[in-house]
């Protein structure tokens, strides 16, 4: 019997988001955006024929399930970025949690190399932020 990462995967959260993001969901938002089209026409007195292909096209526009799992990529690369200690070249080493970058200079350093430094990681650091 082969091993697997099964019971790992089984949290509540894994459970929603793959429910969100499977290709049958497209199916039930649109049968409720067609139940809705149907329940809004008696009031509004718009006939169902006209309120159902809104409802349809606006279900296939907007796509929940490629908005769930862009939001879910989106948290864990940010999940990856928080908390991480890098280092820069030269005796700084930059830290950030997120938030804040803070740098710290290692004793020996002039003081042209330390601002050329503290200039090649505020670059490196820049490009990294636009990646994102």
């Amino acid at each position: 019997m082969a091993l697997s990462n099964y019971g790992r995967n089984n949290t509540v959260s894994e459970t929603c988001f793959r429910t969100l993001t499977h290709p049958l969901t497209n199916l039930i938002c649109i049968i409720v955006a067609v139940s809705i089209a149907v329940f809004a026409s008696v009031p509004t007195g718009i006939p169902p024929y006209v309120l159902a292909p809104i409802g349809f096209m606006l279900v296939i526009l907007i796509d929940p399930a490629e908005i769930a799992s862009r939001l879910k990529a989106r948290s864990a690369r940010r999940d990856a970025t928080v908390g991480r200690s890098e280092s820069a070249a030269g005796g700084w080493q930059a830290k950030g949690d997120g938030w804040s970058l803070t740098f710290q200079r290692k004793h020996g350093l002039t003081r042209g190399a330390a601002r050329s430094n503290i200039a090649a990681a505020a670059k490196g650091r820049a490009a990294d932020s636009c990646r994102r």
